[in-house]
């Protein structure tokens, strides 16, 4: 159960860095909180 949640947090960080990696017209610092807020969020 944990092992599965583990993974479902490392797929969701991937995606949104990819997301936000992809958008480079995302300032940076912006794209520093927003991707700290969905990593966080419960």
């Amino acid at each position: 159960m944990s092992a599965q949640r583990g993974w479902l947090q490392v797929r969701n960080h991937l995606f949104w860095h990819i997301l936000f990696t992809a958008r480079n017209t995302y300032p940076c610092e912006q794209a520093k909180r927003d991707r700290i807020k969905w990593i966080y969020s419960p």
